[in-house]
């Protein structure tokens, strides 16, 4: 950090550290130190375009249960983020459910190309809502990579449909990127066992062991992209494993007892 304040202060303010004369020198902690107003330039200088690129680039934020990481859960992640930042989730098991709250961030576990990583980097809502909650606002921007998004219920009689769709996922009609994920052993008592109103693109996923009334994905209107969807069950079998979905590009459905097609889709 030193060395870039040392060589901004030599871009801006046309003198720097590198180049001090008898005039400059530089403190401790690597400020110019000016005795004429060089020192309050350059240093404003420094604050502006030092906060400009967190601010274009975000920052990276990691979570780790044995308190490795800067935070413990998943969700005091979130909830400390802007957008642009990046959230790194070590493995282990974060029996939570994770509200992304409108910010385009990306969230990923360590290694999203790994199988072996996702399969030990778990969001399990322990059967008490949705596992994952969008917002809504998010765009494509906003990434979810490489987790197990499992234990989402979506079936609370409260008098209303609310608590009664989507199991694992629920988008709220959010544009955001699903990548790499394995969505598994959710269920809905009415559609969207695993992803209920989704927007955005879902690829190279898993997608299975899921239970609804009508539909493992419903109402997911963006496109569902080289995805393994199998081994999920409907109650209503007209309704099918795939329920008013968008475009269906290179995806194995199969072997989903009571709805959906034993062959590849493609669109």
């Amino acid at each position: 950090m030193q060395l870039i304040y040392n060589s901004l202060c030599a871009v801006l303010c046309h003198e720097g550290p590198f180049l001090c004369r008898s005039k400059a020198r530089v403190n401790r902690v690597g400020h110019c130190s000016w005795r004429e107003s060089h020192h309050a330039k350059c240093s404003w200088h420094f604050r502006f375009f030092f906060s400009l690129g967190i601010l274009c680039f975000g920052r990276t934020v990691s979570v780790a249960q044995d308190g490795s990481g800067e935070f413990l859960t998943i969700q005091a992640a979130i909830d400390a983020s802007s957008a642009g930042d990046e959230i790194v989730v070590a493995p282990g098991r974060y029996v939570e459910s994770v509200a992304l709250r409108g910010a385009d961030i990306v969230l990923r576990s360590t290694d999203p190309w790994s199988r072996a990583v996702v399969e030990r980097t778990i969001i399990d809502a322990g059967g008490a809502d949705h596992a994952v909650v969008f917002a809504g606002t998010e765009s494509a921007a906003c990434r979810l990579e490489g987790f197990v998004i499992t234990g989402g219920h979506a079936d609370l009689d409260d008098g209303t449909t609310s608590h009664q769709r989507a199991g694992g996922i629920l988008g709220n009609g959010a544009s955001a990127v699903v990548n790499r994920c394995i969505i598994r052993g959710n269920k809905a008592q009415l559609t969207g066992g695993a992803v209920w109103n989704f927007a955005g693109t879902i690829s190279n996923c898993r997608i299975e062991d899921n239970h609804a009334s009508s539909g493992a994905l419903a109402a997911c209107s963006g496109r569902i992209v080289n995805c393994v969807i199998t081994g999920n069950t409907v109650g209503l079998v007209e309704k099918g494993v795939l329920h008013n979905c968008g475009a269906i590009v290179n995806c194995t459905v199969v072997d989903n007892p009571g709805g959906g097609s034993s062959a590849a889709a493609r669109s």
